[in-house]
């Protein structure tokens, strides 16, 4: 439960630093790969997709509580579909 939580927390503060253009969480050479032009719509739509992550981890963690024997079939599905938007937005912003 608690590895569950500072995912959640860590998801939540990570996206709240994009979305106000911070890329503290990322290396040198990952910040390279993108034009400085677009780097702030990249990090207003990856924040998003992390606070949706951190969203899908505090659900589980709520589904848990209230005894729901779908929890892990929504974190499982909440993950895969949050992968799926990040792996779109590199693509969509990545140089080539």
């Amino acid at each position: 439960m608690w590895l569950i939580i500072t995912f959640c927390i860590y998801f939540f503060v990570r996206g709240v630093f994009e979305l106000f253009g911070q890329g503290i969480f990322y290396r040198r050479n990952v910040l390279e790969q993108l034009d400085p032009e677009v780097l702030p719509s990249y990090l207003k739509e990856v924040g998003v997709c992390h606070i949706l992550t951190g969203t899908v981890f505090f659900g589980n963690i709520l589904l848990t509580r209230l005894g729901s024997s779908y929890a892990s079939t929504f974190l499982w599905i909440g993950v895969i579909i949050c992968t799926i938007l990040l792996a779109k937005c590199n693509s969509k912003y990545t140089k080539s």
